[in-house]
């Protein structure tokens, strides 16, 4: 997973665990970005999909808004 073999991830951080790519975040980001290219938008993340933060600083970074329901969402954007 980014150059990390996943056998050696889970050694690091124990199972189970929740391993993200940021390139792949941010290619695929992109790409929908670019796809809506021919109409005004702003791609927002639905933050009860994934509320890990370094996830939401990783979208906040790449222009994504938030989508929110809660104060505790909220809080975390």
């Amino acid at each position: 997973m980014g150059g990390v073999p996943l056998a050696e991830i889970a050694a690091g951080a124990g199972t189970p665990a929740y391993v993200y790519n940021a390139d792949i975040i941010r290619a695929r980001y992109r790409a929908l970005d670019t796809a809506m290219d021919a109409l005004p938008h702003r791609i927002c993340y639905a933050v009860k999909a994934n509320s890990t933060l370094a996830i939401l600083r990783l979208l906040r970074d790449l222009g994504a808004g938030a989508d929110i329901v809660s104060a505790g969402e909220l809080a975390r954007v």
